[in-house]
């Protein structure tokens, strides 16, 4: 099931990047999304961060943003923009975890990203995941 939707995830990918309109038609953003589950398997393989189901996504960009000050809350929300990038997107949350892996990327915060999912997220193939 897990892989189904990790599949799920690479097809709406897809289709966001032919059609356009948000935040994951940018190529960069796959080079970024990419990145984040390779770092996460690399520093913590054991938690298959890379397996975070698309409904959690919000709840963990939430609990590593209340971690941040408020001056680089503002700033990680200025770059990402989800309320523009996103506006268009109608189910799910990876249009945002997209947009906001960018931002955390522009802003140097992607190993503490990484650190913050290894922290506080596991996953197993048949139980979900697991957000502390």
């Amino acid at each position: 099931m897990k892989h189904f939707v990790s599949k799920g995830r690479r097809i709406v990918f897809l289709l966001a990047y032919f059609f356009g309109g948000t935040a994951l038609a940018d190529s960069s953003s796959e080079r970024v999304w990419q990145d984040w589950e390779m770092q996460s398997r690399l520093r913590c393989p054991a938690h298959h961060v890379e397996r975070l189901c698309e409904e959690c996504y919000i709840d963990v960009l939430d609990k590593f943003d209340a971690t941040l000050s408020r001056k680089m809350q503002q700033r990680v929300a200025k770059l990402a923009d989800t309320s523009r990038v996103c506006k268009d997107e109608v189910a799910g949350f990876s249009c945002e975890m997209s947009a906001s892996l960018a931002a955390y990327e522009k802003l140097g915060l992607m190993p503490d990203f990484i650190q913050f999912g290894c922290d506080h997220i596991s996953c197993e193939e048949d139980s979900g995941c697991a957000i502390k």
